[in-house]
């Protein structure tokens, strides 16, 4: 990919299941979206769901406060799958 080439990020109907979300990743600064922190989290959770400490790490230069916030919603819908003697996170 190219410096200023933009990444399609799209699958088209009839994609296979092993081909889903098959693009590069990105930064969060290259995030050519309205919602870059949420799309950012996305891409750590599809690249290993379970890296629970990379998914919940700002990067650098992130306002806390703000991936706090975006993380609120993924933490509501987990409460009642995550306890404190089985999800430390």
């Amino acid at each position: 990919i190219q410096e200023n080439e933009a990444v399609l990020k799209w699958n088209r109907l009839g994609t296979k299941a092993q081909d889903f979300y098959n693009w590069p990743d990105e930064s969060l600064e290259k995030m050519d979206s309205t919602l870059p922190v949420q799309q950012y989290i996305q891409q750590n959770v599809r690249a290993d769901c379970s890296n629970i400490d990379k998914i919940l790490e700002p990067p650098e230069g992130q306002d806390e406060s703000v991936w706090n916030l975006e993380l609120n919603g993924p933490d509501v819908k987990l409460q009642s799958e995550c306890h404190p003697d089985t999800c430390t996170q």
